[in-house]
């Protein structure tokens, strides 16, 4: 272990203990390795093109049936 990573295990052990502990929900996007487009844009590498090529979400017919009601 490089002392780096020693030294970062000692001062992040207070956060640690304050922290709630991890939900299955945060543990499963965390698991899944993809946001999305959003990842892309936070760590700096957006794909416009792509999000282009994806269009706009559309709901179900029941979705927007819910909606209207």
């Amino acid at each position: 272990m490089s002392l780096a990573s020693f030294v970062g295990r000692i001062a992040l052990k207070p956060f640690a203990r304050a922290l709630p502990p991890m939900g299955d929900t945060e543990r499963a996007a965390l698991e899944a390795g993809t946001v999305g487009f959003e990842g892309q844009l936070f760590a700096g590498r957006p794909d416009f093109d792509a999000l282009r090529n994806v269009g706009p979400n559309r709901l179900t017919a029941e979705e927007q049936a819910f909606l209207d009601n």
